[in-house]
């Protein structure tokens, strides 16, 4: 399923960069990610969300074991740092890198289509466009990385997954050309 997603990514990632060098996408079309805008309600989720992740490192709370409190007092001390250092990384990227992100690439967004019989994906289509923006490509890689494929799954195989990812994007961009 994850190098499924990430070779369709690569391809849909590549589309949106020649498009966006033909002129058919431009920053009129530039969606307000929520990481790139400096307002209270930006803020207060980003300062939300970290100060709960602290207090579950903190106090052992949900699925996080002993041992980890040291690194919640640490993530609850840098908090303003965290939420600055975020938005400073969307707002300044290499152009070079920019494409169109799906800006929600998490399981819940997508359907597979399986093979007729078994249960081997053979195609994935992203739904839920709410959230496009101009960016770093990135950000659609890393939120998927870390928000649907498990643990076990990625840190033994990131390299795979990443060329697979890369390979889509280059020969993308050559066949899009």
């Amino acid at each position: 399923h994850s190098l499924l997603v990430l070779r369709s990514l690569g391809r849909y990632h590549a589309m949106t960069k020649i498009l966006i060098g033909r002129g058919l996408i431009d920053d009129s079309d530039k969606g307000h990610y929520f990481a790139g805008l400096n307002t209270p309600v930006k803020s207060g989720l980003f300062n939300g969300a970290i100060h709960m992740l602290s207090k579950a490192l903190i106090n052992k709370l949900g699925s996080w074991p002993a041992g980890w409190e040291d690194i919640g007092k640490r993530i609850q001390k840098q908090k303003d740092v965290l939420c600055n250092t975020l938005e400073e990384l969307y707002i300044n990227y290499d152009k070079k890198f920019e494409a169109l992100n799906h800006g929600d690439l998490w399981s819940s967004n997508m359907m597979f289509k399986k093979m007729e019989y078994t249960n081997i994906p053979i195609a994935v289509k992203f739904v839920d466009y709410q959230l496009p923006h101009l960016s770093s490509f990135m950000w659609d890689v890393t939120y998927f990385m870390y928000s649907s494929v498990k643990p076990s799954i990625r840190r033994p195989n990131v390299d795979v997954l990443l060329k697979a990812y890369h390979e889509s994007l280059s020969d993308n961009l050559k066949f899009f050309k």
